[in-house]
Order: C-alpha cells, then sequence, then structure tokens
C-alpha cells in the first residue's frame, strides 16, 4: 500500500513540476512572451519601476542586469510620434509600428550589410510613461531584427494599459565556434570515452 501512495506521489510531482518548468519567466507583471525577436520569444526579462530616464541611465541600467558576458552597445531607440534617436554604432535603426499576431506593437532592427548574419544577444527595453522600463533579453538572434511587443502597465488611476514611451535596443556580439572547432571537440570526447571505456576493461 505505502509504494502505491508513494508512486502517486511521485506522480502528481512529476506531472506539477513538468508544468512549473513549462511556465514562463515572470518579471512583474511582464513575462518572456510579451516580446518577440525573429519569431522567438525571451529568454529573459527584467523590470524596474522607476530610475530610468536618460539614456546615461538605459545604458547603465541594462548593462547593470545583463551584462555578466560583457557590456552591451547601445544601438538607438525609437520614440513613439518623435522618431529615431542614433545610438552608438553607424547605421543601425531601430522603428516601431503596428504589430501582429496577438501583439500591440512591432519593431525592426535595420543594420548596415556588414552586420547582417552575425549572431548577437539582443535586449529590447521598453519605457512607460510613469518611467517605469522593462527588458527583455534575447541569446543568440542573428541581425537583422523584426519583432512584436506588448506593453502592459497600470497607469495612475489603476487601469491597465498597453503603451510605450520609447523602445531601445542593445546589442552583443556572440562568438560561435567554427564548425572545425566544434568537430576537434567533439572527437576529443569521442576519444575520452574510448579510453575511459578501455580503462574500464
Amino acid at each position: 500500500m505505502k509504494s502505491i501512495s508513494t508512486l502517486l506521489l511521485l506522480a502528481a510531482f512529476s506531472t506539477w513540476a513538468s508544468q512549473a518548468a513549462a511556465a514562463p519567466i515572470s518579471c512583474g507583471i511582464y513575462d518572456t512572451d510579451d516580446a518577440t525577436a525573429n519569431g522567438a520569444t525571451a529568454d529573459n526579462c527584467d523590470y524596474v519601476s522607476g530610475g530610468v530616464a536618460s539614456t546615461g541611465d538605459l545604458i547603465n541600467h541594462v548593462d547593470s542586469v545583463w551584462g555578466a558576458g560583457g557590456s552591451f552597445d547601445y544601438i538607438g531607440k525609437y520614440e513613439d510620434g518623435s522618431g529615431t534617436e542614433a545610438g552608438d554604432l553607424a547605421g543601425f535603426t531601430l522603428t516601431a509600428g503596428s504589430g501582429s499576431n496577438g501583439y500591440l506593437f512591432s519593431y525592426t532592427l535595420t543594420v548596415p550589410q556588414s552586420w547582417v548574419g552575425t549572431t548577437v544577444d539582443w535586449v529590447l527595453g521598453i519605457k512607460q510613461s510613469n518611467d517605469s522600463f522593462v527588458s527583455y533579453l534575447f541569446e543568440g538572434v542573428v541581425l537583422g531584427i523584426d519583432g512584436n511587443f506588448n506593453n502592459y502597465w497600470l497607469n495612475p488611476q489603476g487601469k491597465p494599459v498597453n503603451d510605450y514611451s520609447f523602445a531601445a535596443g542593445f546589442i552583443r556580439t556572440v562568438t560561435v565556434p567554427e564548425p572545425g572547432t566544434l568537430a576537434l571537440f567533439g572527437l576529443g570526447l569521442a576519444g575520452l570515452f574510448v579510453a575511459r571505456r578501455n580503462r574500464k576493461a
């Protein structure tokens, strides 16, 4: 009798764990599925309720939250109703418009031809009119980028709204191993496996 109840308990826990792992990472009222890049939802997100107003604030905040793998380059922003502002890298343009597939807003990061196909970590940051800021991290995205986002927040009257002041973008170049390097790594692992197997025999 104990073994049956133990099995039922383990099955229930296993079901709960698989459901918990499938849920999106939460950051306040934001989830990773509130933004996309090249068809994929974000890998992680971060929300701060205030203190991000100037360009310097943006850069410092993104590097403090997402900069563990190296600092990001600020590529500019798109201000709703005012157009684009250039960032640190020449030829990069972030624009926004009407969304699709259930998202209210879309965005496009246009890059110089020499950057097309480059793999980067991409951060999309959205500022709200109350100085709160949400940022989405996408790891290993290929340039250029098209995506969508929603930006739900509570206004001072406590009503949910879906709008934004501006969208900002940041990239960090990712080193992708050459195919030859991966092949050598695979051969090394195979050699270790064979040596270990021979030692046991």
